[in-house]
């Protein structure tokens, strides 16, 4: 549940704070960079043109990164997700200002290069900032180990085979539907040996394996090596407590 509510957050948190800038803007429009309204009758005119263009293009954005957000949040697409969060936005105040200089009769190239620049690197690094903040997240409910955030699952106890303690992990050779950052490795991928496996590390070593009856193959990790071992002597107890229990 929580990899769904936790970018669907950020989503919303984007959306609205383009909202709100939106509306706060309308009020004041000499807060946008390198704009103000003129004096000048006809020009003021031109200005408002502008002005409604660039909303325009801003509304669009909205609802571009609010449906492209949602698909990648259902569909485990997480590229379309983070470009949904960067482009729409940033497309929209290029085109506005690219327009401007026929709309208004300005160049306003610096203010283009500037906001551009600005809202690629917030609104760019809000996810970055959410994986390089988190942690492993493992919550223990009756049979169940959810694993929570980015590509989190939930793996039965029933059907885990075995639990290991390691030292490394296996060399991966790409991934198929994950996410890779550092020493963050999120998802699904492929080792050297075309093996299939799942990551939730956020280490670059001291492991813990699970084999589940399938075959499926997990790695997990905290960044604190003492809670990765605490991690493994949690599930290896609850499974050998379900086999003295005849489960």
């Amino acid at each position: 549940m929580m990899r769904v509510i936790v970018p669907f957050v950020i989503l919303l948190f984007v959306v609205g704070i383009n909202y709100g800038c939106m509306k706060l803007a309308i009020k004041n429009p000499s807060i946008i960079s390198g704009f103000k309204m003129s004096n000048e009758p006809r020009q003021y005119e031109l200005d408002k043109s502008w002005l409604e263009l660039l909303f325009k293009y801003m509304r669009c954005a909205n609802i571009v990164t609010l449906l492209g957000g949602l698909v990648g949040i259902v569909c485990g697409l997480q590229i379309l997700y983070y470009v949904s969060l960067i482009l729409p936005i940033s497309l929209a105040v290029l085109l506005a200002y690219r327009q401007r200089r026929i709309v208004v009769g300005c160049k306003g190239k610096k203010s283009v290069a500037s906001i551009a620049v600005f809202l690629v690197i917030i609104l760019g690094s809000l996810p970055l900032i959410y994986v390089f903040q988190s942690d492993l997240k493992v919550h223990f409910s009756n049979d169940k180990m959810e694993i929570t955030g980015l590509y989190g699952r939930d793996i039965s106890l029933s059907d885990v085979n075995k639990v290991e303690f390691c030292q490394s992990l296996p060399h991966i050779n790409f991934k198929t539907n994950g996410f890779a950052l550092s020493k963050t490795r999120l998802g699904n991928f492929r080792t050297k040996d075309g093996d299939p496996i799942v990551l939730f590390t956020h280490s670059d070593k001291d492991f813990v394996r699970i084999t589940l009856k399938d075959g499926t193959i997990y790695y997990l990790s905290y960044k604190n090596e003492k809670a990765t071992k605490r991690l493994w002597q949690k599930i290896q107890n609850i499974i050998d407590g379900k086999s003295k229990n005849g489960y």
